[in-house]
């Protein structure tokens, strides 16, 4: 799908002049860009909403994929009938694009490589905020499709309206640098503003669920105008970067769809890059909030490329002041903003908003009822999940998984020694068995007093070793067993992989709510346990 864009942009700057403006032939790459981008980025964002509230829900996962494929076999139908009507333009070329040279390339433009490593740099910018804001949003709303679906929209109409605003400001003459300079403002702004309203968030998400009853509809659309008040604008001036970065290298007509294809492959990369770099690097170093902090500063770097990408005429002092000043107030405000309190940002403050608002009162209290129920003893935010331990009232442990309490040494043990344990009752002699989730290691260390051979378990965490030392007391330190072994990775694609054969399979996950938990509780998962069961085996969920 993305080797259409350049060619859609090479045809629209042949045949879609716009009146009083541009000749045929002659439009620019960077506005063409803009609309077209913007578009196909709405769609995306449209898509992702339907798909979860409408089409899985009524036709499932494997018809929803053959919608798509029947959408796409439509739209390349609708284009080739489009194609053999429309007429091209006299004196228009069909053949290849021209060279890249030195007389391809405006005089008053730098060197490619400086904008499209900008470009790139751009890209990987928003890969990076686009990780970090599902990861926020993740902890604040929990980890459900929904939620997720939401989240993701929200981020593609960001980029959609901004790439959108960008390619029309550019046909109506805006200089293609002033608008890259004031996304960037725009995006460090933005960036500024949201990581102050993101530590109030927690407590603001209590209040309002209180007022709109705690119904399930009531936690789609706060969740909505969540990110549409803090989330959109980033996102909105990050999509209006490529358009206005593409705009700098000069292409227009034949060479629109070279330049478009260059950019958009770049800033493609660079998306991958920063996800990748985001999900592995960024936050296990320095969670989210160290995460966008950082996004920040180097949105304020980015200007400097750009000061030395046009020649110009040299500006007057003042209109330099004017550029040096508010770059440095953003910065000094990105360092000087207060750190999120990480007790407010695990609290789960949608699941547990009844408790927390319990009391009544307004902010502060909310936000006193959050660190009542407890100090964290842990806390980490790895790839796939924030994990964090709460020693509670009379030194009760409990364990949250983005928020959500998933074990604890208190009401939870009976829970978590049962799905161990009445397996293990249903097998006349159980010689092996797998375990799915460690959580605090309680399930395990039950299936550990049984006289088993062999004991495995598979996590998805790599946190939840760490975590399950600190309930050694309640699990019977299961992991220095020499029977146990601790696999890393998905439940699901172990059952695929393995040869093994167990007596007993528990699988510790018990929300089909949970976007990848739902795995688990599927047609597929079951069929899988079945065929890894030994004769006689049991499965428990």
């Amino acid at each position: 799908m993305g080797a259409t864009t350049p060619f859609l942009v090479r045809h629209g700057s042949l045949h879609w002049p716009r009146p009083g403006t541009h000749p045929a032939g002659n439009r620019s790459a960077g506005s063409l860009l803009g609309s077209l981008y913007g578009w196909n980025t709405l769609g995306g964002a449209a898509g992702s909403l339907a798909t979860v509230f409408a089409l899985l829900p009524a036709l499932g996962m494997a018809r929803t994929i053959q919608v798509a494929g029947l959408l796409g076999a439509a739209v390349a139908a609708i284009a080739f009938f489009l194609s053999r009507r429309l007429a091209f333009p006299q004196g228009a070329s069909r053949g290849m694009e021209p060279p890249m040279g030195a007389a391809s390339i405006s005089p008053g433009a730098r060197p490619r490589i400086a904008i499209l490593g900008t470009i790139l740099a751009a890209g990987c910018l928003g890969g990076i905020c686009q990780v970090a804001w599902t990861r926020l949003l993740a902890l604040l709303f929990g980890s459900s499709t929904h939620a997720l679906a939401i989240t993701l929209a929200a981020c593609l109409a960001g980029l959609a309206f901004g790439s959108a605003w960008a390619g029309r400001a550019l046909e109506r003459g805006w200089p293609a640098q002033s608008l890259a300079r004031i996304a960037l403002l725009g995006a460090a702004g933005a960036t500024c503003a949201s990581l102050f309203l993101w530590g109030k968030a927690p407590a603001l998400i209590v209040l309002a669920q209180a007022r709109l009853n705690r119904s399930f509809a009531g936690a789609l659309a706060l969740q909505a105008l969540i990110c549409l008040g803090l989330l959109l604008p980033a996102a909105f001036a990050l999509g209006a970067l490529l358009p206005s970065l593409t705009a700098l290298l000069r292409g227009g007509g034949s060479r629109a769809g070279r330049d478009s294809g260059d950019a958009y492959s770049v800033d493609s990369w660079g998306t991958v890059v920063g996800a990748l770099a985001a999900a592995f690097l960024l936050l296990p170093r320095w969670g989210v909030e160290g995460t966008l902090r950082a996004a920040g500063f180097a949105e304020i770097l980015l200007l400097l490329p750009l000061a030395f990408m046009v020649a110009g005429p040299r500006p007057s002092p003042v209109l330099l002041l004017r550029r040096v000043l508010l770059p440095a107030a953003c910065l000094v405000l990105l360092a000087l903003l207060p750190a999120w309190d990480p007790v407010l940002m695990t609290s789960g403050p949608l699941l547990y908003s009844e408790s927390y608002a319990a009391e009544g009162g307004g902010l502060k209290q909310v936000e006193e009822a959050m660190r009542r129920r407890g100090r964290l003893r842990f806390l980490e935010e790895g790839p796939d999940a924030t994990v964090t331990v709460r020693e509670g009232a009379l030194g009760v442990l409990s364990l949250q998984i983005n928020g959500k309490t998933d074990a604890s040494s208190g009401g939870d043990l009976p829970t978590q020694a049962l799905a161990g344990l009445l397996p293990a009752l249903l097998h006349p002699a159980p010689r092996s068995a797998l375990v799915i989730g460690l959580a605090s290691g309680t399930t395990a260390g039950t299936l550990a007093a049984e006289p088993l051979d062999r004991l495995d378990c598979v996590e998805i965490s790599p946190a939840a070793a760490r975590v399950a030392l600190l309930f050694s007391a309640w699990n019977g330190g299961v992991l220095s067993d020499p029977r146990f072994h601790l696999r890393l990775g998905d439940g699901r694609a172990y059952l695929r992989g393995t040869s093994e054969r167990y007596d007993l399979i528990t699988s510790q996950p018990t929300n089909p709510w949970i976007s990848g938990v739902t795995n688990l509780f599927t047609q597929e998962f079951f069929t899988l346990a079945r065929e890894r069961l030994a004769d006689g085996g049991v499965l428990a969920v």
